[in-house]
């Protein structure tokens, strides 16, 4: 009788435990921005965001009134500073994963502040080059065509607040040395 009893308790038991619902699955990592992020960003970032096979990191030194270096100008008015860094397979997901999701921008609100870029990553497609100049006072990235003879034709401004705290830890991660990128809250 002991062991019925037992039984019948254990049995009750798994039954009258209510099951967890797994959580739902993440959605996918887009693998190609919306249309609507891709017409914000203009037709040649995009193009050399899919197709770049090189990404490097810098930081920049934006003094004001100061004519850049013409072999480390980026962004027109800006100078490019340090080794830079190449960055990684992985970190390589998270910069796509990041750029291409429409949830990372504010594609409805223009930043309002002056633009004064802190870091910028160069995306090297062949000939082919897009820089991604960015912002952390005033969470805003601006895209720039590069043509032949290293001039820089400025593209769209893009506000990434809601994306902000993952590209500042990607910029860190790429540039832990850097006191300049270290110091950005």
């Amino acid at each position: 009788m002991g062991q019925l009893a037992i039984a019948l308790l254990a049995l009750s038991i798994t039954t009258a435990a209510p099951k967890k619902k797994a959580p739902p699955p993440l959605p996918p990592v887009p693998t190609a921005p919306s249309e609507k992020l891709a017409e914000a960003m203009g037709t040649k970032p995009v193009a050399v965001l899919e197709s770049a096979t090189q990404f490097t990191v810098y930081w920049v030194n934006a003094a004001p009134g100061v004519r850049p270096a013409p072999e480390l100008a980026v962004g027109q008015d800006f100078e490019r500073a340090g080794a830079g860094a190449a960055l990684t397979a992985e970190q390589l997901k998270k910069l796509r994963a990041i750029m291409y999701d429409e949830k990372s921008f504010k594609l409805d609100q223009a930043p309002k502040c002056n633009f004064v870029p802190d870091a910028a990553i160069i995306a090297q497609s062949g000939v082919e080059a897009v820089e991604v100049l960015l912002s952390f006072k005033c969470d805003a990235l601006m895209f720039f065509a590069t043509k032949p003879g290293g001039r820089s034709i400025p593209g769209s401004l893009l506000h990434f607040k809601p994306s902000r705290k993952d590209i500042l830890a990607l910029v860190k991660e790429a540039l832990p040395n850097e006191a300049a990128i270290r110091g950005l809250k």
